[in-house]
Parts: structure tokens; C-alpha cells; sequence
């Protein structure tokens, strides 16, 4: 409409969503895709960290990680105990130039990923890695669950026609 200001007002900040197929390399690099990196450089928090949670591996980006164990600051043991664990399996990463970042050691070892095919998946700040196996099986699992999903979901109010 003439004479209208457009909107210029800025846009929320929300990770990219969806599985992105990429592959570690035999020395535990792991490049991310375009939008990750864009989304992470574009945050004041760039700190990442990486870990495993459940036998999977995951990159806490934008605070993720202390928001995670902030959640368990009624219980100072049990939230002690979840910060050493994944402190040995894990630590904090650095995203290179090129959209990489180089897993921990530990953690590349205990779960295997060198010279592997992963799946990623960027969720409330969290990059999860699933081998392809885990990502099948999670499919699965999420097929299975889908026609009660979506019944309950539509009871909710979600739009599912």
C-alpha cells in the first residue's frame, strides 16, 4: 500500500529446523549445515558443548547446557553427578570458519563416530547427532506412536487436517 512503512521491526531468532544427513570425518570433524552455522553466528552466546546424553551425542549451543542443568538445581548431587559425566565424555566445542566443529575425543570414541553418516537434528537449542541406525529406529518409533499422536494432538487444537 503506498505510503505504508514496512515492517522493519526484527525477527525473532529460532534454530533451523528439520534431519540434516551429514557425516563425521576420521578425525571427528562434523560439518554442520549452512543454516546451523548462520544461526549459531548470529547468536551473542556462541559457546558450544558437546556431550552424550542416552548414547547419543548432542551440542548444547546458546546456553542450552546450563539451562539443562539449572532444571536439576533443587537436587545439587544429582545435578553435580549429570555435569561430571557429561564433562568426560564431553567438553566445550568451537565452530571453525568452514561451519565445523571437532568432537571431543571421548565422545567420538565411546560412541563410535568417526568416518560415520549421522543425522542432525537442531531442537530448543540442541543439536542432536543420531547414527543412522538410531535415526531408523527413532523413525520408527515415531511412525508407530503417529495416529495416537495425531488424534490427541487434534483434541489439543493442532491443525492436522
Amino acid at each position: 500500500m503506498p505510503g505504508t512503512i514496512p515492517d522493519t521491526a526484527p525477527q525473532p531468532l529460532r534454530n533451523p529446523r528439520g534431519y540434516h544427513a551429514t557425516r563425521v570425518d576420521g578425525t571427528g570433524r562434523l560439518k554442520l549445515p549452512s543454516r546451523f552455522s548462520d544461526y549459531i553466528h548470529q547468536l551473542a552466546e556462541q559457546t558450544l558443548f558437546a556431550t552424550k546424553i542416552k548414547n547419543v551425542a548432542r551440542i548444547y549451543v546458546n546456553g542450552a547446557w546450563e539451562r539443562e542443568l539449572n532444571k536439576l538445581a533443587p537436587e545439587p548431587a544429582l545435578r553435580k553427578r549429570m555435569a561430571r559425566t557429561a564433562e568426560a565424555f564431553g567438553g566445550d566445542v568451537d565452530l571453525d570458519p568452514q561451519g565445523r566443529v571437532t568432537l571431543p575425543q571421548k565422545l567420538r570414541e565411546a560412541l563410535e563416530l568417526e568416518n560415520k553418516q549421522v543425522q542432525l537434528r537442531f531442537f530448543e537449542d540442541i543439536i542432536t547427532l543420531y547414527l543412522q541406525e538410531q535415526f531408523e529406529a527413532e523413525f520408527q518409533a515415531n511412525v508407530a506412536a503417529n495416529p495416537t499422536d495425531l488424534e490427541r494432538a487434534a483434541e489439543l487444537g493442532f491443525d492436522v487436517d
